[in-house]
């Protein structure tokens, strides 16, 4: 993922997080990370472009990447309570 294209994501959320909702207030600005919905490369074969992108918090990042809750084609969450 590019620089330019995560912080073009982050920046499109105003670096709110798309799970939780919160937003992480640092001395040096708001922090946010991003993950891809359908992971690069095979056998996923997910495309490298926004709409294949989450603006997350750090919790729900490393959540997500060990398979701690799932995205619904709807773009709804599976795991995760409340959701």
């Amino acid at each position: 993922m590019t620089t330019t294209l995560a912080k073009r994501v982050k920046e499109s959320h105003n670096y709110e997080y798309q799970v939780c909702g919160i937003t992480i207030e640092t001395s040096a600005g708001r922090y946010a990370e991003v993950a891809h919905i359908k992971p690069l490369g095979k056998p996923q074969n997910g495309r490298d472009m926004e709409s294949n992108i989450l603006c997350l918090c750090p919790k729900h990042h490393v959540m997500f990447d060990n398979g701690g809750f799932y995205i619904n084609d709807d773009l709804s969450f599976l795991g995760l309570e409340g959701n």
